[in-house]
C-alpha cells in the first residue's frame, strides 16, 4: 500500500482580507473600551449575569440547552481567532 503524496500551498504573506478582519477587531476592541465597556469586565459583574444565568436555566430548562447548542452551532462564533483564517 502506497502512501498519496499530498500538496499544501503555503501561506507566505499577508492578505488583504486579513487585515481588513484585523482592522474590524481592533476597531472594536478600542470602541469597547472608549463607549465603556471595560467596566463590565469587572468580578463583580461576572457574577451577577452569572446567578441571572442560573436562574435563567432555572425557569426556562432544557430550553437553555438547546438554546446554547445552536448558538454556537457555527464555528465561527467559537472563537475569535477564526476572523484570521480564510475559508
Amino acid at each position: 500500500m502506497a502512501s498519496m503524496p499530498y500538496e499544501t500551498s503555503p501561506q507566505n504573506g499577508i492578505s488583504a482580507r486579513r487585515l481588513v478582519r484585523l482592522g474590524l477587531l481592533v476597531a472594536a476592541g478600542i470602541a469597547f473600551v472608549a463607549f465603556g465597556g471595560h467596566r463590565y469586565l469587572t468580578f463583580a459583574a461576572l457574577a451577577e449575569n452569572r446567578d441571572w444565568l442560573c436562574g435563567l436555566i432555572q425557569q426556562w430548562g432544557f430550553v437553555t440547552a438547546f438554546l446554547y447548542i445552536a448558538v454556537y452551532a457555527d464555528p465561527g462564533l467559537k472563537s475569535p481567532f477564526s476572523l484570521f483564517f480564510d475559508r
